[in-house]
Formats: structure tokens, C-alpha cells, sequence
């Protein structure tokens, strides 16, 4: 359909060429989901909720159908691919904030590029970042906001390249 998501292509090429696994297509995007559901109590966990709360708004986000459609959907890896990547970037972004670790910064970015390339409605990730700047972090937000510049450059390109 003209969408641009070579890591979701990439994806089911290596799924394709592994025929003697019965349902890998299936099975990947259930894994993926797992994935998401363990990033999902790993961000709350971030966020500073309680275990049992972070523990039962994963439960909840696992068992969403919209959620549970894609993964019964091969066609909508894409989401969760996307997601497994912007959950990553965003709980790495939090960990650059809270230990100034440009390590995590790097792989933040690095993880939002991936979600760009995944699906183009990651785009969103840097506003998120700048939310949580703005309600959790009250010290060095005017750096934090600077350094988020590149990620609203690659925001633009992948938001250009969908458009196209």
C-alpha cells in the first residue's frame, strides 16, 4: 500500500525463510506481544508505580483487543514491532534522565530510529519525551529539551517519507 517500513519487511523475510518452524509468523507476533507486555510493566515500573499496580496495567494492556488483534493479525507486525521499539526508546530515555547516562541517550535514539523505521507513527515519541520532562523532571529541562532536537529531526524525515 506504499508504506514505508523496511524493518517490518526485514522482519517477515526472516520469519519467510525459516519454513521448517510451523506458524512463525504467528508466533513472532506473539512473542512481540509478550515483549510488549513485559516493556509496558517495565515503563510503569519507571514511573514509579507499585509493583501490583505496573503488574495489572500490563495484564490489562495484554489482554486489550486491540492488542490481542495484532497479534492475531500477520499483517500487523508493524504495530508491534513499532511498539517493542518505542517502549525501548522511551524507558532508555527515562533511564538517560535519571542517571545522565549518554549511553542510554544514544540507544534511546537509536531505538526511536527503529520504531521510525518500523512504523511511521512513532513520530510521536519526542512530544511523549517532552511530556514526561515537563510532569516528572523539574531540574534541566531547557538541556534535556535541547538535547531532544535530533529526535524531532528523524521525527520530520519519517513523517516526510510517510507522507511521500
Amino acid at each position: 500500500m506504499g508504506n514505508y517500513h523496511p524493518l517490518t519487511m526485514l522482519s517477515y523475510n526472516i520469519d519467510f525463510q525459516t519454513p521448517l518452524l510451523s506458524g512463525p509468523f504467528h508466533r513472532t507476533n506473539l512473542l512481540l506481544h509478550i515483549l510488549n507486555t513485559l516493556l509496558v510493566y517495565v515503563l510503569l515500573r519507571y514511573l514509579n508505580l507499585t509493583h501490583w499496580m505496573a503488574l495489572l496495567s500490563a495484564m490489562f494492556f495484554s489482554l486489550h483487543p486491540l492488542r490481542v488483534e495484532t497479534v492475531a493479525w500477520i499483517s500487523d507486525r508493524k504495530d508491534l514491532l513499532m511498539t517493542v521499539f518505542y517502549l525501548l526508546s522511551l524507558i532508555t530515555f527515562i533511564r538517560y534522565t535519571t542517571k545522565s547516562s549518554y549511553t542510554a541517550l544514544l540507544l534511546s535514539f537509536l531505538f526511536f530510529a527503529a520504531a521510525c523505521l518500523s512504523k511511521a507513527t512513532a513520530v510521536t515519541l519526542p512530544l511523549v519525551c517532552m511530556l514526561y520532562l515537563f510532569f516528572y523532571k523539574k531540574e534541566n529541562r531547557l538541556y534535556a529539551y535541547l538535547l531532544l532536537i535530533p529526535f524531532f529531526v528523524v521525527s520530520l524525515v519519517a513523517g516526510y517519507v510517510a507522507i511521500l
